[in-house]
């Protein structure tokens, strides 16, 4: 038998990660159309010259928050994860899947909705004390959902899997 694990590859990853300006720019201003913005219930968004960092809930306790520095011009997350008050089993809303997509799009998937369902159809990863963990790689990062029975919830996370 396998030992058990505490904690899933994207919370042990310490290697940032990069994406293109192009999708950077998309992550700045993706989750804020006329839809989402109405279901916004708090935010905190902060903006510099070398940095950008958001932490948005909406009214269905769905979370986003990313964080990202800049150098030479390009950007490196830190941190990328969309929370769903939900368990993968059961039906995402049309509202959660329009956030998870727009982050699979970010990540550089060609086709978002496929993208989504091909990593809900993916070998679940049992290792993980009390977690379900199910993995795909996109173009630029690994897509990374779990959801642990103690939280409860499902959460989509970027990160680099060469940490």
């Amino acid at each position: 038998m396998e030992p058990r694990v505490t904690s899933t590859p994207a919370k042990q990853s310490q290697t940032r990660f990069s994406l293109p300006q192009l999708n950077t720019e998309k992550l700045k201003t993706s989750f804020y159309d006329d839809m989402q913005v109405e279901k916004i219930e708090g935010e905190n968004i902060n903006e510099d010259l070398n940095s950008f960092y958001g932490l948005v809930q909406y009214s269905d306790d769905t979370f986003i928050h990313y964080s990202f520095e800049k150098e030479k011009d390009q950007y490196f997350g830190k941190l990328f994860y969309v929370a769903v008050p939900q368990k993968p089993t059961e039906a995402f809303s049309n509202f959660q899947k329009n956030i998870i997509y727009k982050m699979i799009d970010v990540s550089g998937a060609d086709n978002p909705p496929q993208f989504f369902q091909e990593l809900l159809d993916s070998p679940k990863i049992t290792k993980y004390t009390e977690c379900v963990v199910q993995q795909k790689q996109s173009k630029y990062v690994m897509v990374e959902m779990t959801f642990c029975e103690d939280d409860d919830r499902t959460d989509i996370s970027l990160y680099n899997p060469k940490s």
